[in-house]
């Protein structure tokens, strides 16, 4: 199991590429799994229509790929402001333990973007 960990701001470098080894391995059916805490968190949020969208893609991963496997916590969105409402995605709450636990890679391999 590959648990890909979002943790950084829409614009940085670093999700443009988590989000690509995330379209890579649904395009190649290994199981995977992404999880947004913190900033990461904000990649989800659509931006306006001033601000570029290099994530826009992330939209197609359940109509092409069939991905769905999204997960956030009750206490990331708190942290950041966010409800589920505010997000360009369907998401899957968990619970900040089962999300720690991903994060510390006790579950499978974890990569952090």
């Amino acid at each position: 199991m590959l648990n890909i960990v979002f943790t950084t701001a829409p614009l940085q470098p670093e999700a443009r590429h988590g989000l690509d080894l995330l379209a890579m391995a649904a395009s190649l059916e290994q199981p995977v799994s992404a999880y947004y805490t913190a900033q990461g968190l904000a990649q989800l949020v659509v931006p306006s229509p001033s601000t570029p969208d290099p994530l826009k893609k992330i939209a197609i991963l359940d109509d092409i790929f069939d991905f769905s496997a999204f997960y956030t916590s009750p206490e990331a969105l708190a942290e950041s402001g966010l409800n589920l409402e505010d997000l360009r995605i369907p998401m899957t709450l968990v619970s900040a333990a089962e999300l720690a636990a991903v994060v510390a890679n006790q579950q499978g391999f974890t990569l952090r973007f």
